[in-house]
């Protein structure tokens, strides 16, 4: 099991997983692009419509990362027959959940885009949402099979699936939204079709390969009882899913509280939030890593190479993490005027909360390696109300103290960040290093 925690292995796992996010990233940055030609209240529209879809995705998160965490587990016990029930649990449980939410998708669209004053961006909106609400079954299968493959081990058959997702969609994109080689000028709508018809594409693709791959084919058990892992499986999927939801949608209580301050301050929050996401990479393509081989080791019942795996992850992590933070850090400025070229009062703040949120992240590897870890180990009722109390009782009560009330304005709000982060890490650190509770908790 030494292999496991090799620098080769750790590595194979992680830049994959790392790609995969980034490219789920451009594509969201690219549909922007489109939808900006369009006009201003179109990009309004699928702006909230996205928001509002992303909240309700990282809430079934959790099916993806349960997947991985058992299916990693189950392998290092060497227990075939577990690893069959959680892929076809998985899989019937994306169904499910997808169809169900087929059923709401209307009501849920009307619902949000009520609460806008504005009638067009209403009427785009709920068009938008609607179409995008549609697709969760087929994001649900891929959410399925990404998480299976991570679990084998395989973190690059899901990426190439992504990429799939990604030019399908914005191929489409390009040709539906503004009428290109003979189809309709479609628009908002155009852009919320290409993404149903990406995913579908994407849940195809994911069967197919799951059927077809030698490394899944060995799995394939349609009429294997499920009962026995059923309970475990959807506890876990559901916690995860709780800590991945509720962290989301702090961080969209935390842009309200910067929309109070007007245009400027939210101009600059939209700025940093990207630069965020691209820092962020690292820190979440080694957590996956980590909670895979910590799965994988628990099932081994090789405990013992816990500790020394995830150090070395720590340093990998560190080195790569270094690298992009200090050329983001140097170049803030040409970062800044990048996305703010004329208004110079939105760059010159941009500057220094990108400068904040490098140092922050260089702390929050020692929140998301040892997380990762923890999810691998199954630990994740912890992980969901750790999370939960810290968000919401720290991290919200606290920038809207500093932002509003003191009138510390932006800086306020990213100080509240920067302390969030110092907790959640010194939290985590003491879970993981000293009250090793977690470590001996015998899984089934």
């Amino acid at each position: 099991m030494r292999k496991e925690i090799s620098t080769e292995n750790i590595l194979k796992l992680t830049w994959p997983a790392i790609l995969s996010q980034a490219t789920i990233i451009l594509v969201g940055i690219i549909d922007i692009l489109f939808i900006g030609q369009v006009g201003t209240v179109a990009l309004a529209a699928v702006s909230m419509a996205s928001i509002v879809s992303t909240t309700v995705y990282n809430f079934l998160d959790g099916l993806k990362h349960g997947t991985t965490v058992m299916t990693a587990r189950f392998l290092g016990a060497k227990e075939k027959n577990n690893i069959s029930r959680v892929l076809l649990l998985s899989l019937v449980t994306a169904i499910v959940v997808g169809v169900a939410i087929m059923f709401i998708a209307y009501p849920l669209s009307v619902g949000v885009f009520n609460l806008v004053d504005n009638q067009s961006i209403r009427f785009d909106g709920i068009d938008y949402l609607y179409i995008l609400t549609l697709a969760t079954p087929f994001v649900m299968i891929f959410f399925a099979f990404t998480g299976f493959f991570r679990g084998l081990g395989d973190t690059l058959t899901p990426l190439w699936v992504t990429l799939v997702i990604g030019v399908v969609n914005a191929v489409l994109d390009y040709v539906l939204i503004y009428g290109k080689f003979g189809a309709p000028v479609m628009g908002v709508k155009g852009a919320a079709v290409a993404s149903f018809i990406a995913y579908v594409v994407g849940a195809i693709v994911s069967l197919i390969v799951i059927f077809k791959s030698k490394l899944s084919r060995p799995y394939i058990k349609l009429r294997i009882s499920v009962k026995k892992i059923a309970k475990e499986y959807f506890t876990i999927s559901a916690e995860i899913g709780a800590f991945s939801g509720f962290y989301y949608l702090s961080l969209c209580i935390f842009a309200l509280i910067f929309g109070k301050l007007g245009a400027i301050a939210l101009a600059v929050y939209q700025i940093t939030s990207q630069v965020f996401l691209v820092l962020y990479l690292p820190q979440k393509g080694f957590s996956i890593a980590s909670s895979i081989i910590v799965g994988k080791l628990f099932g081994a019942q090789r405990k013992d190479l816990v500790f020394p795996g995830i150090k070395k992850v720590f340093k990998l992590t560190f080195i790569s993490y270094t690298a992009i933070s200090i050329i983001v850090f140097i170049f803030a400025p040409i970062i800044a005027r990048m996305f703010s070229p004329n208004d110079m009062e939105v760059a010159g703040m941009t500057i220094a909360t990108i400068r904040i949120v490098c140092i922050e992240q260089f702390i929050a590897i020692g929140y998301f390696i040892p997380m990762g870890a923890l999810t691998g180990a199954e630990d994740t009722r912890f992980l969901m109300w750790e999370d939960i109390i810290v968000e919401y009782l720290l991290l919200l009560p606290l920038a809207y103290f500093l932002v509003l009330k003191m009138g510390y304005g932006i800086l306020g709000g990213y100080v509240a960040f920067f302390t969030r982060t110092i907790v959640n890490t010194i939290i985590i650190l003491i879970r993981f290093y000293w009250s090793t509770s977690w470590l001996k908790k015998k899984v089934s």
